[in-house]
């Protein structure tokens, strides 16, 4: 049983697999998806917006106008360098090309997102950046900037087991408390990519469960590189492969396992 990896960095860790298995914690976590639609939805009633009606598709270019989106069922916006506002997709698909610019984006209900040479920053009011909630999405040569919160969620959907699938290719993800986040029965897969949390106290990846594999990535926190939590022994525990990859925490652990008598690596 390991309680607690107390290294400042670890490197060139191949195939690492740990598995934490944990009983009950009284903290419930806040996956926050009503508050967080309401307050979206609040924001965007304050800008002009676009909305993508089921099975409407739109591509924009550079120069268009400059909207806030709302991207329902099987719908499809295509950005080829335009600049976004913040976006909402529930079940539908965005895509953002080479050189566009886009604020936090919310995705919902099996929705695709695909982002290849884009850029997203979120709002200095925004909790997340790309916040996923049962949803897919692939980053390729893309930033993805919070400057006052999390880089990318992935999470299932509230009370349910539908989790989110990430991709994220030669990209930096980066956000002031948290590069990134995984919910149970979700999964990010980073690949020649840096995650990073700014923040003195910020953690670079925290799976709250949940699947993380680097490949020849670095991922960097102020305290800690990469903190396994849970959500309760109901569901999947949180599994971290690390392979060619670098990890450190700058002011604590690389690794930092949060458990008990329960808690277990492999």
């Amino acid at each position: 049983s390991i309680r607690s990896l107390r290294g400042r960095f670890f490197t060139g860790i191949h195939a690492l697999s740990i598995n934490t298995i944990f009983k009950k914690h009284p903290l419930v976590i806040a996956l926050q998806v009503p508050t967080a639609s309401f307050l979206m939805l609040g924001s965007f009633l304050a800008h002009a917006t676009t909305t993508l009606h089921p099975g409407m598709e739109r591509t924009i270019q550079s120069g268009s106008r400059i909207d806030d989106w709302v991207i329902d069922s099987n719908a499809h916006l295509i950005s080829n360098g335009a600049e976004l506002k913040q976006s909402r997709v529930t079940a539908g698909n965005l895509t953002l090309n080479a050189g566009t610019k886009a604020q936090d984006i919310y995705a919902s209900q099996g929705s695709q997102i695909n982002l290849n040479g884009a850029t997203v920053e979120a709002r200095s009011s925004a909790q997340y950046a790309i916040n996923l909630q049962g949803s897919q999405m692939q980053v390729n040569a893309s930033s993805v900037i919070n400057k006052n919160g999390v880089g990318i969620l992935a999470a299932r959907n509230f009370m349910g087991s539908d989790g989110s699938s990430v991709s994220v290719f030669n990209s930096l993800v980066q956000g002031s408390t948290q590069g990134a986040r995984t919910t149970s029965f979700s999964q990010i897969n980073f690949v020649g990519s840096d995650v990073v949390a700014t923040d003195e106290d910020g953690i670079g990846v925290l799976l709250y469960g949940g699947d993380v594999t680097a490949s020849a990535s670095r991922i960097t926190g102020g305290e800690n590189g990469v903190r396994l939590s849970y959500e309760s022994p109901t569901l999947n525990a949180s599994n971290l492969v690390l392979d060619g990859s670098h990890v450190e925490g700058r002011n604590g652990a690389a690794l930092l396992v949060e458990g008990d008598e329960y808690g277990a690596t492999e």
